[in-house]
């Protein structure tokens, strides 16, 4: 989003606190759970994903952490997750997730979903 209106309107067209609020709150408003997720709040989900962003990669030019998480943070930046309260990557491993179970699920799941696209 942020890219594309830049291009279009300029690069101060979507700063990048903006954009964080967009993949954050106003993508909870967007689908109706502000009052669930999408914040830091008492009483809503705790989904939360740390970052290390001591990262070369990271120096994005600015000293916006907004501006690092949004145009140079990466799948390799992500340090611990929380979702609904638990652990379940911590310190860059799984916790409680049975990978090998999941990827298998994931097979099996995509074998049924080429077979549909198929019949089309």
């Amino acid at each position: 989003a942020a890219l594309i209106q830049k291009l279009l309107h300029g690069e101060t067209s979507m700063p990048s606190d903006k954009v964080f609020e967009l993949a954050t709150i106003n993508g909870a408003k967007a689908l109706g759970l502000e009052n669930e997720i999408g914040s830091l709040e008492s009483g809503k989900k705790a989904d939360i994903v740390f970052l290390d962003l001591n990262n070369v990669w990271n120096s994005y030019g600015s000293d916006s952490i907004y501006s690092n998480i949004v145009y140079s943070a990466s799948q390799e930046n992500i340090h611990s997750v929380i979702i609904d309260g638990k652990w379940v990557f911590k310190n860059k491993e799984f916790i409680s997730l049975d990978i090998e179970n999941i990827f298998e699920k994931g097979k099996q799941e995509l074998k049924k979903l080429l077979q549909r696209v198929a019949t089309y």
